[in-house]
């Protein structure tokens, strides 16, 4: 088997993006920062271009470890649905679902 070179795009790509599309998520992994932790994932966008997506915390640890090792595993696949902006507390947000294939 070959190996098959994937084009990442830069971590912050939440624009590029479209509102209600579905995106296979490829690789998940939990970032530490000093007393901030973030759930980073890998998503396919289109054949051959991946993009990597920070979330905003799971506060659950035991939830986000378990979804870490189901997805890089492949034990259960997950797909990444954007929902676009919306306004929270008089603040805009970014909404996504995280749904089984």
């Amino acid at each position: 088997m070959s190996a098959t070179i994937l084009h990442v795009s830069a971590v912050n790509a939440v624009d590029i993006l479209e509102v209600n599309r579905s995106y296979p998520i490829l690789y998940a992994a939990r970032v530490v920062r000093g007393t901030v932790t973030s759930f980073l994932l890998t998503i396919l966008q289109d054949v051959g271009q991946t993009v990597k997506v920070y979330m905003p915390e799971i506060r659950d640890r035991n939830l986000q470890d378990n979804l870490v090792i189901t997805i890089n595993t492949r034990s259960e696949k997950y797909n990444l649905r954007y929902i676009g902006i919306c306004e929270e507390e008089n603040i805009l947000v970014h909404k996504f679902l995280m749904e089984p294939q």
